[in-house]
């Protein structure tokens, strides 16, 4: 199967049956094609690694935000989540030579995509929400979770 046809998508609905015995009781979402599993490893590896840390950055900014309140040590994890965005910002940025690069891994929309995106929509909008902060990126605004959810979910934390 080509990765151009028509059906890509990342399933977070049901475990696929050919992995039905891996991770009993959860349900990992996987990269679809038609109605089986991608298991076609990324053409360039550091797609897998691009803004892996700044999930983790922005969740010790929003900690120290509502529940420490030490300004000094809030700016530095800001500075941090920032250079972390920044990085990812440049790698996608970064031309490959067989693509303009759409995607974390060229022109296709990958697991490793599958991955990001959803963290950086979470990290949209709460940010938004609590701390004034945006991504200035249309690419944000239409992957899921919806922002009620999020924000509800920071709630607690914000408080």
């Amino acid at each position: 199967m080509s990765k151009n046809e028509p059906g890509q998508r990342c399933d977070l609905k049901r475990k696929p049956a050919e992995l039905q015995d891996l991770a009993p009781g959860t349900n990992p979402f996987f990269f679809m094609h038609a109605d089986s599993v991608d298991f076609s490893a990324p053409k360039h590896p550091e797609a897998n690694t691009a803004g892996i840390d700044m999930f983790a950055k922005f969740s010790n900014l929003f900690i120290c935000l509502f529940s420490f309140s030490l300004d000094f040590l809030c700016a530095a994890l800001e500075k941090a989540l920032l250079k972390s965005l920044q990085q990812l910002d440049d790698f996608l940025r970064t031309l490959l030579p067989e693509s303009s690069r759409s995607f974390l891994d060229g022109d296709e929309l990958t697991l490793a995509d599958c991955n990001l995106l959803p963290k950086l929509h979470i990290l949209n909008v709460a940010a938004k929400k609590y701390c004034g902060f945006e991504i200035p990126r249309e690419e944000f605004t239409n992957t899921c979770p919806t922002d009620r959810e999020i924000e509800f979910a920071y709630l607690n934390v914000a408080k």
